[in-house]
């Protein structure tokens, strides 16, 4: 009897060392696959990140070529969009630092606190009085930043009759290139006619 007890007793210390054994391996087994899984979805994530970012990269880039080829320049000769013509403006230094000082003058004037772009006189005489009429002078093109800006000035342009220094100044839209050559074509064909005349931006008959 105490040689199978003897027995019994080594098989169950040699069945507990195999169980252990066993226990130890499928520990050892599940830890590496899940250190292996863990792995694969770190380099998994770390693959959709660089593709979230490139997406980024390529949206911001697209977006910012879009908004820039969408919004007019107010360097551009046809864009009327920036852009106002100031009559009347009597200066005896008519350089474009002095104009675009003068027309912030007379902005700031009406409420607005923004400066413009540019202001330049049209034609060659650089604000000279003309010869047939010695009292008028060359109408000004100035540019602003933004179109809002142009269009606070119109509305606000009503305020210039009740301000002394300013109230003989007119401020209307600009026009395209397109319609300018328009208008001098008239202006040409008014001339060409003897009792046709170019007034008010129309070709009328000339009253006797």
């Amino acid at each position: 009897m105490l040689i199978i007890k003897e027995n019994q007793d080594s098989l169950r210390i040699s069945l507990e060392h195999r169980i252990t054994n066993l226990k130890s391996k499928l520990t050892q087994e599940i830890q590496r696959h899940v250190k292996s899984l863990k792995d694969e979805m770190t380099l998994e994530f770390a693959h959709v990140d660089n593709k979230i970012k490139e997406l980024q990269t390529k949206m911001s880039k697209y977006e910012s070529s879009h908004n820039t080829d969408s919004l007019p320049s107010v360097t551009n000769e046809d864009n009327s969009q920036h852009k106002l013509v100031f009559k009347n403006i009597k200066l005896k230094n008519n350089d474009q630092e002095s104009l675009k000082a003068y027309v912030n003058c007379i902005i700031h004037s009406i409420g607005l606190y923004f400066n413009v772009v540019d202001a330049q006189q049209i034609g060659l005489n650089n604000g000279a009085a003309t010869k047939v009429n010695p009292t008028r002078t060359k109408p000004v093109i100035v540019s602003f930043q933004e179109g809002k800006h142009r269009v606070d000035v119109l509305k606000n342009k009503r305020k210039l009759k009740d301000i002394d220094d300013f109230k003989n100044i007119y401020i209307e839209p600009d026009r395209s290139c397109q319609e300018r050559l328009q208008e001098a074509n008239f202006r040409r064909l008014a001339k060409s006619i003897p009792n046709l005349q170019f007034r008010n931006g129309r070709v009328i008959e000339k009253q006797n």
